[in-house]
Formats: C-alpha cells, sequence, structure tokens
C-alpha cells in the first residue's frame, strides 16, 4: 500500500519551523522528524504540532 503524502498545514509548518529551530537543522528535515515521532506515538501530525507549539513537547531534549 502507497503511503499518501499531503501538503503540510500551516500549523503544521509552523511546529517544523519550531523543530528545526530546536534541533539546528532544515524545515524539511524537521517536518520528517515532526510526522514521525506523532506516528510513532500514534497522534495525529496536527495535534502533534499543535503540542509543539504550544511548548507542550520539545526535540532538544
Amino acid at each position: 500500500m502507497n503511503s499518501t503524502r499531503y501538503a503540510p498545514s500551516p500549523r503544521t509548518v509552523e511546529a517544523a519551523r519550531v523543530v528545526a529551530s530546536q534541533l539546528g537543522c532544515n524545515e524539511e528535515e524537521a517536518l520528517r522528524r515532526l510526522r514521525e515521532r506523532a506516528e510513532s506515538l500514534q497522534y495525529r501530525v496536527h495535534s502533534y504540532a499543535q503540542m509543539v507549539i504550544d511548548g507542550m513537547v520539545r526535540f532538544d531534549l
């Protein structure tokens, strides 16, 4: 089964920028990491993105 990726929502893009800042990586890598972590923890990406934006989740700890 093929996995279809959709364009990220503005919330997800904002969260990826936060993650990129925390990790010192580019936004593409940050978005990949955000998606992977959300999926591994069984969160919807947009819900997990909001947690990043709200400061409930960090990637640099």
